[in-house]
């Protein structure tokens, strides 16, 4: 459920920019902050209310990780799994372990060393059934299940018989069943829970370790910075951190300061912020005229997906389903309301990636088409009478999607498919899908499955269906639930590839959902700023902010 809250989190915050200023320069062209040239301000996403990993999930908590923690492992711009604390990450032949090895000599913050301890315990702690809230996202242990209960042994002496340290740098991780990708899953929710202190936190018992007050304060860090203060809802302040394995990092004092679009713009315009992303995509030319300001972008891996509801009585049919696919003209919508910024998937596949994954062969291509709509319509003896219900959440979504989907409601009554839009909060949203006879469809983007798609299974498997999982379509294909069963156990890639594009076939064919569009990432900074790399995956915005300084 917590994956599914951030899920649908990450679409809800984009920062317009219409207009940017370059902060003030000293004579000797180096640029200043408002405050001083050793301090760096950006804006960070306001969706943060606390700095505890062990609580819902949210996008300004892991760009704050960003700075003062170590994810294990994560996802890099290229989709690649990374990590800044390993040395190395594998998985045994018949993928039923994983080792994983640390970098020698890295130290906590407090100068004491990190070793397989501190990850020991700290997988310990997330993959806790009830304790960490994404302990679902990954592949079992051996011994998950009693975790979960054993929660009154301090970290330090509790038993974890699928976490075994083999030595100072090495932890072996025994899986509770055959786990191909096991790496990739934890990647994928690794900015989220980064590696704890074990020295600071190993007498805390399971029960109490989520209330313990380090993680009002992160008093031992090891990022590239330390938390000086936190204020829910305003800033988060830090000092550099002078026992970081990267290096000396690029200022004496980074401030997040948590502001939404307006705010954000505001302060950038009076030089009080130096980085602000994402920028709307209606503002893009208008930072790109700014000649003291540099924008970059990337492609991201996420689309908008309007999900169509698999167990809706009036979308039963496949045809009427594939019909709503072919009356939408995305790439014209990429273009009037995203003015391009943007890229769409012929083929209507929300994995956007990885290359081998895709079949290129036996696919139908849903480009634009209103005469094959009405004709699978009418082969599918589609009531014009009918009313399909679509839940928005405009009011907490980009500007764009309400754009979009005024533009969606006239392509299918253009074809003879009513749409009725409704708003809701994402609260309310969440509640109302419960009902699965009550809507058609809705909005909703997030989902990084371009690592490896085995990471889609989540979304797909019949025992998923929300609110049981992540399957939010409420999609149930027993023949795909034993693909990615299959695919799991496969260490050959050549295997895989087939097993994976036989998945993304079937789904082509019996479409769940609409990937609509997949808006770019673009970011706006002060040109004086050395290191930003917008990465596409807004959660891991600020992983590499050590490396960033002053040209």
């Amino acid at each position: 459920m917590t994956s599914m809250r951030s899920r649908l989190a990450g679409g809800l915050v984009a920062i317009s920019a219409t207009a940017l200023l370059l902060t003030a320069c000293t004579a000797g062209g180096a640029p200043q902050s408002t405050s001083s040239p050793d301090v760096l301000t950006v804006a960070a996403s306001p969706q943060v209310t606390d700095l505890n990993p062990l609580t819902s999930s949210a996008q300004g908590k892991s760009q704050t990780f960003g700075a003062i923690a170590s994810p294990i492992l994560y996802a890099d711009p290229s989709n690649k799994v990374v990590s800044d604390i390993l040395d190395s990450w594998t998985t045994s032949s018949d993928a039923t372990s994983v080792t994983l090895k640390l970098k020698s000599g890295l130290q906590w913050s407090d100068g004491q060393p990190i070793t397989s301890e501190d990850l020991r315990q700290s997988l310990a702690a997330y993959l806790a059934p009830g304790i960490g809230t994404n302990s679902g996202s990954v592949g079992a242990i051996v011994g998950k299940a009693d975790l979960g209960t054993n929660t009154n042994t301090p970290l330090n002496s509790l038993p974890t018989p699928g976490l075994t340290v083999v030595d100072n740098l090495t932890l072996k991780i025994s899986l509770a069943a055959p786990d191909s990708v096991w790496t990739t899953q934890w990647a994928l929710i690794g900015t989220y829970e980064p590696l704890l202190p074990s020295h600071v936190l190993g007498t805390d018992a399971l029960s109490a370790l989520s209330k313990d007050t380090f993680f009002t304060t992160w008093p031992v860090s090891s990022g590239a910075y330390k938390l000086t203060t936190f204020t829910s809802g305003e800033s988060v302040e830090m000092t550099a951190n002078d026992k970081w394995s990267g290096g000396t990092p690029g200022f004496k004092t980074l401030v997040y300061k948590l502001l939404g679009a307006d705010q954000a713009l505001a302060q950038l315009q009076t030089g009080e912020v130096q980085y602000i992303a994402p920028i709307a995509p209606a503002d893009v030319a208008t930072a790109k005229g700014n000649s003291k300001v540099t924008v970059t972008s990337a492609s991201t891996v996420y689309p908008d997906v309007l999900t169509l509801n698999y167990a809706s009585p009036r979308l039963q049919s496949t045809q009427v389903r594939q019909a709503i696919a072919y009356a939408i003209d995305r790439n014209s919508i990429c273009q009037q309301v995203l003015g391009g910024n943007c890229t769409v998937s012929a083929q209507n596949y929300r994995l956007l990636g990885p290359d081998w994954a895709l079949p290129t062969t036996g696919v139908t291509d849903y480009s634009y088409d209103p005469a094959k709509a009405k004709q699978l319509l009418t082969a599918a003896n589609w009531d014009p009478n009918t009313t399909l219900t679509f839940l928005t959440r405009n009011t907490e979504a980009p500007a764009y999607v309400a754009q979009a989907f005024t533009i969606i409601q006239q392509e299918l009554a253009a074809v003879g498919v009513k749409v009725n839009m409704v708003d809701v909060s994402t609260a309310d949203f969440l509640n109302k899908i419960k009902d699965t006879t009550s809507y058609d469809g809705f909005w909703i983007n997030g989902a990084n499955f371009a690592v490896d798609p085995a990471v889609m299974a989540n979304y797909y498997l019949c025992a998923n269906k929300y609110p049981a999982g992540g399957n939010t379509s409420q999609y149930c294909n027993p023949t795909v639930d034993a693909l990615f069963a299959q695919g799991l156990t496969q260490t050959d890639q050549t295997a895989r590839a087939a097993t994976y594009q036989q998945i993304l076939t079937t789904l082509n064919q019996d479409p769940t959902e609409i990937s609509l569009y997949v808006v770019n990432y673009v970011a706006a900074y002060n040109s004086h700023l050395t290191g930003p790399k917008p990465d596409g995956w807004i959660t891991t915005t600020f992983n590499q902010i050590g490396t960033w300084h002053w040209s």
